[in-house]
């Protein structure tokens, strides 16, 4: 099961990568170049986006078939703590698409985000999936096994830090440039007049 598991996802990114290498070879598109130069972190958010919708995912069909009657025919395998922790997967997975879809589209419009905005977002799921990765993949929690979940929770912390840390570089370098950047001085057009306290 586990060699099945990271196979998979070794196909993923492998048809991801040979994707983007055959679209800049055929048709002279850089995707990640043009990413780049639309938005500052449109990747990582992107990244992201698609790591909250696994989450979401794996987390509703770990509900359904554990923490469901299944039409009154049988009774849940697992409770208690289980399904509550699933139910938190399910709510991070959402939050995070739905923010960082947000994000996505207004960066990809060319809409001016306010970046504080976007520091507060990141933020935000910075220290949800802090306590998400902390609750759903202890020992009583739908990820503790090796799986998609337990994968997937901690590649969006990862990427939710990720995220932070460009922010808090960003926010540095602007207030840096601020407090470092030369006065501006305005002076006369010249006239060709000799002033007196050039005599």
């Amino acid at each position: 099961f586990r060699a099945l598991l990271h196979f998979s996802w070794a196909a993923v990114v492998t048809s991801g990568t040979l994707l983007i290498s055959f679209l800049q070879t055929a048709f002279s598109i850089d995707v990640a170049g043009e990413l780049r130069a639309r938005s500052a972190r449109i990747t990582l958010w992107s990244a992201f986006m698609m790591v909250c919708i696994i989450v979401m995912g794996t987390s509703a069909d770990l509900f359904r078939n554990n923490c469901t009657t299944n039409g009154g025919n049988s009774a849940p395998i697992e409770d208690g703590s289980y399904c509550v922790r699933s139910k938190l997967a399910i709510s991070i997975g959402t939050i995070g698409t739905i923010i960082s879809l947000i994000v996505i589209g207004m960066k990809t419009l060319n809409k001016n985000l306010p970046f504080m905005i976007e520091f507060g977002f990141s933020i935000c799921l910075f220290v949800v999936y802090a306590f998400g990765v902390a609750f759903i993949t202890s020992e009583y929690g739908p990820g503790a096994p090796l799986g998609n979940l337990y994968y997937s929770c901690w590649t969006s912390f990862i990427l939710s830090f990720l995220i932070v840390s460009s922010c808090v570089e960003d926010y540095q370098e602007g207030k840096t440039g601020a407090v470092s950047s030369p006065e501006q001085h305005s002076f006369p057009p010249p006239t060709g007049e000799i002033q007196i306290e050039d005599l």
